[in-house]
């Protein structure tokens, strides 16, 4: 569980902080108990493994890429649309661009999958690579295990831009030393887990 928060992490951070930065930009007030309905709305792709999670049936990220909440043609306007009709055009303006920035963190070049965007018309895979078909996913455990649960490059980063985008959103909607503070408890929590995982596994 732990290894998937930190997957999330920089969804999550980055969530807050478009929801912080377009009212900003817009000149709308938005009160702190707002900022989570960004980071919901960030994760918002990802809620098709939570139900698996619950009955541990869940087969890896495989079955993850290619569920219908990663179909960004579809997707991206659905939630916009959905997020209009209730909340008017700032909160469509945050969930297109919180659902975009999602699925660009799990597009092969940012992140370390790969995505078919344009799917049901195209079941290729696009990245900053170029087009490819679907490639093999690593298990759940392994990936992980493998790459966030120990410091590695991905992991270091997307915590590090992670923390600085987080503290961007708490510093304008509250103030510089509370971001500041977040942004280092976040930093400090992922050493805590990198280490405390390593002991546990020696």
């Amino acid at each position: 569980m732990a290894g998937l928060g930190m997957t999330m992490f920089l969804d999550i951070a980055f969530g807050v902080c478009i929801a912080a930065l377009t009212a900003y930009a817009l000149h709308v007030d938005i009160a702190m108990w707002q900022l989570p309905i960004g980071a919901f709305l960030a994760l918002l792709p990802d809620f098709d493994i939570a139900l698996p999670l619950l009955r541990r049936a869940y087969k890896g990220l495989e079955e993850h890429k290619t569920s219908l909440m990663h179909r960004p043609f579809i997707v991206i306007p659905l939630a916009t649309l959905i997020a209009w009709w209730l909340g008017g055009n700032f909160w469509a303006i945050v969930a297109c661009a919180c659902v975009f920035v999602h699925f660009v963190h799990d597009t092969k070049g940012f992140g370390d999958g790969g995505l078919e965007w344009f799917w049901p018309l195209s079941k290729r895979e696009w990245s900053l690579t170029g087009v490819e078909d679907p490639q093999p996913k690593p298990p759940l455990e392994e990936w992980i295990y493998g790459r966030w649960l120990v410091p590695t490059k991905l992991s270091v980063l997307e915590i590090v831009l992670g923390s600085i985008a987080l503290g961007i959103g708490i510093d304008l909607t509250i103030g510089p030393p509370v971001g500041a503070m977040l942004a280092a408890i976040a930093c400090f929590g992922a050493v805590v887990m990198w280490v405390t995982h390593h002991l546990v596994k020696q």
